[in-house]
């Protein structure tokens, strides 16, 4: 018997009896008249509205949602443009174009690329790079995909496997 009560309980408190009893508990005993256009009938929503004011609540929150959507999109390929073209503008100028390969790990490799380099960081001369990172990291301000472009054509997939 007390493991019978105890599961009512449990179902009441925390399970679909919940939403049930809350129902119950807070039905008004005579119809009370919405809370946005007054018209009194039986049908209540979860703010007091009538089934009318309740859907036009909801689009209009839809309308807003999609209108917040549609400038977070257009303020992301914004940000986006802004990001790319800073990225062109920093990166070192391309002065001879090199080759690009697998090595026995199967990492690709940037070999005899040379860049104008003003920060140093790059020695004179020809330079080999082995990309261990993502596809998406740069090398000199560059995109693998756009060295490998310059120097193999953009029809070549070597790279895509």
């Amino acid at each position: 018997m007390k493991l019978l009560l105890v599961i009512v309980f449990a179902l009441v408190l925390f399970g679909p009896g919940r939403y049930f009893l809350c129902a119950l508990l807070r039905r008004p005993s005579a119809p009370v008249p919405c809370t946005d256009c007054g018209i009194t009938d039986g049908t209540r929503g979860v703010f007091g509205r009538c089934a009318a004011c309740q859907e036009r609540a909801e689009r209009a929150e839809q309308i807003e949602r999609e209108i917040r959507m549609r400038a977070y999109d257009a303020n992301s390929a914004r940000w986006r443009a802004d990001r790319e073209a800073e990225r062109l503008a920093a990166r070192f100028p391309l002065v001879k174009v090199g080759s690009v390969y697998r090595n026995e790990r199967g990492e690709p490799v940037f070999d005899g690329f040379e860049f104008n380099d003003p920060t140093g960081r790059f020695p004179a001369g020809p330079n080999q790079v082995s990309a261990r990172a993502s596809r998406s990291s740069l090398i000199a301000g560059w995109t693998q995909d756009e060295l490998h472009h310059l120097a193999h054509g953009e029809a070549c997939r070597c790279l895509d496997s």
